[in-house]
């Protein structure tokens, strides 16, 4: 958003509108598809628009900082949606689980039938420790949900600092409505 400020005066509160929008998008649509592996269209309704306004700069010295600057913003969404999608399939964390499930099951039949309180409470920690692990590796595999929960902290920060931004282009909240309302059937195809 700060980029925007070396953009001339015509293009300056667009991009800004639209980073604020980006940012709102990437919070309350992708964040949360993110949860589950997923992306969202709708931030890329926003940085469509932003490479819109740059086609009309092309010729200013300003152009290759925005664009520079535009494809850190998407490298850095694009790592985001690699960090979401499970890098450990769910075939091979099943079979783990029921690995973990027979072993468990296979010591359990070996314990001996009496004075077995030992055995027991070795068994049950062992299978405390071993479940365990394994919502560890799950959790941190998925890291934007469950109980390792990434928050999106650093783009609320940019909602936030769009706030008064919003108030001084035509309020961002109706700008970003107005402007999706094309992006919202795109929005409920792909979500």
């Amino acid at each position: 958003m700060e980029i925007a400020e070396y953009a001339p005066a015509a293009q300056r509160a667009r991009i800004q509108a639209d980073a604020v929008c980006y940012a709102r998008a990437v919070r309350i649509k992708e964040w949360p598809a993110m949860s589950d592996g997923n992306g969202s269209p709708a931030p890329s309704v926003w940085s469509t628009d932003v490479r819109r306004t740059f086609r009309t700069l092309q010729d200013k010295p300003v152009f290759g900082m925005l664009v520079a600057a535009d494809n850190k913003r998407s490298d850095e969404r694009e790592e985001r949606l690699t960090q979401a999608s499970a890098s450990i399939p769910s075939a091979i964390f099943w079979f783990l689980f029921a690995t973990l499930f027979i072993t468990i099951a296979a010591l359990g039949v070996c314990l001996p039938r009496k004075n077995n309180r030992g055995q027991l409470i070795i068994l049950t920690v062992i299978t405390a420790l071993l479940t365990m692990m394994l919502v560890i590796i799950r959790d941190v595999d998925r890291p934007f949900g469950g109980i390792i929960d990434v928050a999106p902290t650093a783009i609320s920060e940019v909602n936030a600092r769009g706030r008064p931004l919003g108030a001084s282009l035509i309020p961002a909240d109706a700008a970003c409505r107005r402007s999706c309302s094309a992006a919202r059937s795109v929005w409920r195809t792909r979500s």
